[in-house]
């Protein structure tokens, strides 16, 4: 399986209330058939004792740059192909939308799609061989 590793890269959410950055590290790997999988990983401090949450972005290749992807909340190392609905919390989507490795798209956490928002990922330049 071949993979591409993109640590330090930056997403971007957008809430009513503005923008909110964060430093992700995102991966592409091909899976056995050859479909294009990604992940996004992430902390946020969003926890009333200040603690942190790992959000983990999984999904695949829809077609022509559109990724599908679930939501997952600690650390899971599920494959995208082996995904069943209750592993996962929310469901969200990527579309590379130029060629300097920028990403967007649509997020949402639950089954009653709150919270939601959009979101940007850019990779850093130096780093955009493989996507």
């Amino acid at each position: 399986m071949e993979h591409s590793d993109y640590p330090g890269c930056t997403v971007t959410d957008f809430y009513s209330t503005g923008p909110i950055k964060t430093k992700c590290d995102v991966k592409f790997e091909r899976n056995a058939a050859g479909q294009s999988e990604i992940t996004v990983t992430y902390k946020t401090r969003d926890q009333p004792d200040g603690q942190a949450t790992t959000y983990t972005y999984k999904g695949r290749d829809a077609g022509d740059g559109h990724y599908i992807l679930w939501s997952f909340h600690g650390d899971h190392t599920v494959q995208t192909s082996a995904l069943k609905n209750d592993d996962f919390h929310g469901l969200a989507t990527l579309r590379k939308i130029s060629s300097d490795g920028v990403f967007e798209g649509h997020w949402w956490e639950n089954e009653k799609k709150e919270p939601r928002g959009t979101w940007r990922i850019e990779i850093k330049p130096h780093d955009q061989t493989n996507i």
